[in-house]
């Protein structure tokens, strides 16, 4: 279930927080791995949680779910996790998980919610007739 938890306002007087964000959309071939960028804008140090959230693809079936903290020195704007997804031999037109960032520490949330589509190279082709 995706997270409500999308961010916090910092106590007054402490100054602007960064601001950490991931894509809002992303793609990757079944089989393949995904490095997905985590960006924080300028500012000092802090942390956030990013997790998997599955939607109609599996995870342990189509890919590797994950929850991982991601800590982010003074000075670093972008760091990735990596994304495993498993092949198979079935024939699918796609498959889509969620990646959220929740729990963060020292910065507020951007985009904290971006679709992942897994394609299958094997899928059959989908025609449409022109009208």
């Amino acid at each position: 279930q995706v997270s409500s938890n999308l961010g916090y306002t910092p106590a007054a007087g402490s100054g602007t927080l960064p601001i950490v964000s991931i894509p809002q959309a992303l793609s990757v071939i079944e089989g393949q791995t995904l490095a997905i960028p985590v960006t924080k804008s300028d500012g000092g140090p802090c942390s956030v949680t990013i997790r998997t959230v599955a939607l109609n693809a599996a995870p342990g079936e189509d890919y590797t779910a994950f929850q991982q903290t991601m800590t982010f020195t003074a000075g670093v704007g972008t760091q990735s996790v990596v994304l495993s997804t498993i092949a198979d031999t079935r024939s699918e037109i796609r498959e889509d998980l969620a990646i959220e960032l929740i729990q963060p520490s020292g910065c507020t949330l951007g985009n904290a919610l971006g679709v992942i589509r897994i394609t299958d190279p094997n899928a059959p082709l989908a025609i449409s007739a022109a009208g």
